[in-house]
Order: structure tokens, then sequence, then C-alpha cells
């Protein structure tokens, strides 16, 4: 006995009964066409189909093992296996009704077979009834399937739709439960606002509710997570920490405003945290040497020496500069390097000062030698001027004298 199947209208063998056709019709009669004309014949059998289209969704599937199943569909070579698994996919969707055996041609399947096979897993993985797509009916008009493509296409958005709404869910009841944890975490005393446990939480809470963007969450992260306490903080770029606070005002606000109409305690706190990074790490390494305090004592008496304090720590930090340009991979951290080269800079700038100047006092002594020089010269030519001056007047005194004695005696 043979028996056309009412989904693939292929012909397949049955034992017993030789010779015995049997037509599956879903309706109760079928149409044939022969010589071009349509004509209506008994529904001997109503149903009869081929045991492939009773296979469920993950039998079916197993049949394309590879993550690619629709290579496999393609490396079949019996064209009839090919038909009926095809529309055995159509048929497991549950969006299909068979009012007519369907007759794609090869082209159209190979054409939609990946879509179809990414539909179907896609429904057995999210095994939710909440998703609705809309049904096709396959008839006599369109048994080609010809435009298969676009009711696929169809689903495929919305598929996606749902699975951004699915997703939107999902985040929206997580973010709840970290909401709700990070309050008790602020109101508690108890909580350390330095320790990992509690930054980490304060940044998963403010990427997921903000939406930053997937490739800069890490480095985000490691800012929410730097401790204020230790020297990494200063290896941060403050453009960095300044880009994290704009994004965070912005987008926390409108989510805040969104669920609560107004800012929260999470948002608070968030903002908080890093305005304090900023604060620190813009202090940065001359925040760090500013900040410490040195003192000199005499030798003799060992009490504080009467010295400006900026003097003294600047003594300190020319005295403690290594004698040679710091190389990076001898410092334990970054803020170590930082203060060695700064001191060592400091220094040969304040060596390379204290020779202009020495030069300056040179040239000075110099000068002032030579005005000295210059200035005994013309003193002692303004001596002989003044010498030969008194020495006309005293001849000219002496004439003067005599003239005047000798009219005495006259």
């Amino acid at each position: 006995m043979k028996v056309k199947c009412a989904y693939s209208g292929l012909l397949f063998p049955v034992p017993g009964f030789a010779g015995v056709r049997v037509v599956g019709v879903r309706a109760p009669n079928s149409i044939n066409t022969k010589g071009g004309l349509m004509e209506e014949l008994p529904g001997v059998m109503t149903g009869a189909h081929h045991p492939i289209f009773d296979m469920d969704q993950i039998s079916l599937l197993s049949l394309l093992p590879s993550k690619r199943g629709w290579i496999d569909w393609m490396m079949l070579k019996n064209k009839g296996e090919k038909k009926l698994l095809f529309l055995a996919l159509l048929k497991a969707t549950g969006l299909v009704e068979f009012q007519s055996p369907a007759y794609p041609t090869m082209r159209t399947m190979s054409q939609n077979i990946e879509l179809l096979v990414k539909t179907v897993r896609w429904q057995y993985i999210v095994n939710d009834v909440d998703y609705k797509l809309p049904k096709i009916v396959i008839n006599y008009s369109n048994r080609k399937l010809e435009n298969l493509y676009h009711w696929l296409e169809r689903w495929n958005i919305l598929k996606i739709e749902w699975a951004k709404d699915y997703r939107w869910k999902v985040q929206q009841e997580k973010l709840k439960l970290i909401e709700d944890k990070l309050e008790k975490k602020i109101k508690s005393p108890y909580t350390d606002m330095d320790r990992k446990t509690y930054t980490d939480m304060l940044a998963t809470w403010a990427l997921d509710a903000s939406g930053a963007p997937n490739n800069i969450r890490d480095y985000w992260r490691s800012i929410f997570n730097v401790s204020i306490k230790g020297t990494d903080i200063y290896n941060i770029k403050e453009v960095d920490i300044i880009e994290l606070i704009e994004f965070m005002e912005t987008e926390l606000f409108n989510h805040t405003a969104e669920h609560f109409g107004f800012g929260t305690i999470q948002m608070v706190s968030v903002l908080s945290h890093l305005r304090k990074i900023q604060e620190i790490n813009k202090k940065g390494l001359f925040g760090a040497i500013g900040g410490m305090t040195f003192e000199l004592l005499d030798n003799e008496t060992e009490q504080p020496l009467n010295i400006h304090p900026e003097k003294a720590a600047l003594e300190k930090i020319l005295n403690n500069a290594p004698k040679e340009k710091p190389i990076k991979e001898q410092y334990p951290n970054i803020v170590a390097y930082l203060r060695a080269k700064n001191a060592w800079e400091l220094k040969e700038k304040h060596m390379s000062d204290s020779v202009v100047r020495e030069q300056i006092r040179q040239l000075q002594a110099e000068q002032d030698e030579f005005n000295s020089l210059l200035a005994a010269e013309e003193l002692e030519n303004n001596a002989s001027i003044l010498s030969d001056d008194e020495r006309e007047l005293g001849v000219n005194l002496s004439s003067i004298s005599s003239k005047d004695r000798r009219m005495d005696n006259d």
C-alpha cells in the first residue's frame, strides 16, 4: 500500500494491501489536478502523513547536530528526505496550518532552511507561551511557498522585539534585587565604603541602570573598585573619571526619573563615590608630596631649626633625590617612581639654577672689579691733573707775593 502524505504530497509505502493507494488529506475532500483540471476525490484517510511530522522539535533538531544545522540539511543527498525534514521543521513551529500539501522547490528550501532552523531552535530554547507570532495557512494557491521568506522574516523581526522586551524585564527584576541590597548596604553604619564588596555592588547597579556600553564596562568597573587609600588611584587618567561621572549624571538621572520620579539614594551614592575618587586623583603626586611634613634639626642642639617649612621640604626632597635618572622598573609602583623622578628633575633644575646663579655672581664680581679699577684709574688721573693746577697756582701766588713785597719795600 502507498500513502500520499497530507503535508508533503510524497508517496511512501506501508505494509499490506499492495497496489492500494491512499491519499491523506486534512480536509474532508482533497483537490487533485489532472490535465490542468481540478477534480474532487474522496478523503479515504483523513490526516495520513509521514511519521516524521509527528516528531517534536528536539527530535527534529537532533537530525541536524552541528552548530550550523542548515549545513547538515544541505549535505543530505536524498531530495525526498530534504523535503520531508524541511516541511517537518516548518510544521514543528506550530504556526502553520496545512490545508493542502506543500510543494516548495529545492531553491526555495535552500534559501530558507537557515532561518527556519534558527526559528525552531529559538522556540525550543525560549519555550515561553508569552510570545505571539502570526500563523500562516498553506493552501492550494500558495502551496509552492514562494512567500516563505517573508513569513520567516516577519517571525524573525517579532522574535527580536520579544527578546528585547524579555531581556528588559529580566534586567529590571535583577536590577530591583540589586537596588534593595545596595540600599541596605548604604544605610548600614557597619558598611566600609572602601571595601570591594560594596564598590563592586555599586558599580554593578550603576552600569546596569545607566545602560553603560559593554566595551567599556570592565574599565569603568575598575575605576569604581579602586581603593581611595591605595596608590593605584593615581594611575587613572582624570579625563576618564570625568567622562564616567558625566555619563552617570545623565543616564542615572534618566533612569531614576523614569522609574521613581526623582534621584535615589543609590544614585547619590554613586556620584558621591566617583567625585571622591576624582578629588583624590586630581591632587596626584604633588598633593601627596605637599601633604608630607619635614623637620630639620640642628647638629649640635638637635633642636628644630627655625627655617621656613617649604624650604625644609625642598631641602629634604633634594637631599633624598636619586643621583641618577630613575628607571620605572626599579620601583615597586608608579607613585614611588614618579616621586623619585620628580625629585630628580627638581634637583637637576635646582643644580642648573645654582650654576647659572654662580656664573652670574662671577660675572658680577668681575664687573665690580673692573669698575673698581676704572674708578681708581680715573681718580689717579684726576689727582695728577689737580697737582699740575696746584703747581701753576703756586707759581702764580709766588709771583704775586714777590710783587707785593717789592711794593712794600718801595
